[in-house]
């Protein structure tokens, strides 16, 4: 290209392998029957056991909120983290920073407080089926739990589905929770360095 580099070359480096595998399947469950909800697996999600997860849902907003239910109240169930983008912030970037921690360390919080699961709300204003991804991280000597984004439209599905669900309308609502991520040994990978030789 048009850089004059004087020199370039690569550097072995190893890097983290993590690897989607079959596709995720989330499904809602309740009185009214079953939906499946677009999903995919957060990057670095471990897996869910061989024949998935099946458990109650409990919707919070932030991760002080399964802070302030406890163990008692989140064990045994999936968290659904469901706080929206902040539509009043006109930058986009800090709307979506500051919905991105449900998602970054929402998972590993919920583990430590006993869930079998988590779901997130896709970081985007756009109302739509097509589910966002995006990293999570566990936190050391905490349970790792399986965890998707939902796209937002299927996260305003769940949300009604819980609501209706306290009303008495449609029974307890319950999520099948299936991924089938895979952690690898690092893999070879490369920095490529270019070089302009100092006068």
């Amino acid at each position: 290209g048009g850089l004059n580099l004087d020199r370039v070359y690569r550097q072995d480096v190893k890097v983290p392998h993590w690897e989607r595998g079959a596709k995720e399947s989330v499904t809602m469950i309740h009185a009214a029957g079953a939906e499946p909800l677009n999903a995919l697996a957060l990057g670095g999600s471990v897996p869910s056991p061989a024949g998935g997860v099946l458990a109650e849902v409990i919707e919070v907003k932030s991760l002080d909120e399964v802070i302030t239910l406890g163990h008692a109240k989140i064990a045994g169930k999936i968290v659904f983290f469901n706080r929206p983008l902040d539509p009043t912030v006109i930058r986009p970037g800090l709307a979506y920073s500051g919905a991105g921690d449900q998602r970054s360390r929402g998972p590993s919080l919920a583990g430590k407080y006993g869930a079998v699961g988590a779901l997130t709300r896709s970081l985007t204003h756009a109302r739509d089926d097509f589910p966002h991804t995006g990293g999570t991280t566990y936190a050391a000597n905490t349970p790792k739990i399986p965890a998707a984004a939902l796209s937002t439209i299927a996260a305003d599905k769940l949300s009604a589905a819980l609501a209706a669900s306290q009303r008495g309308e449609v029974g307890t609502v319950r999520v099948s929770l299936k991924i089938n991520s895979r952690w690898l040994p690092a893999a070879p990978s490369h920095n490529v360095i270019g070089e302009i030789s100092g006068t």
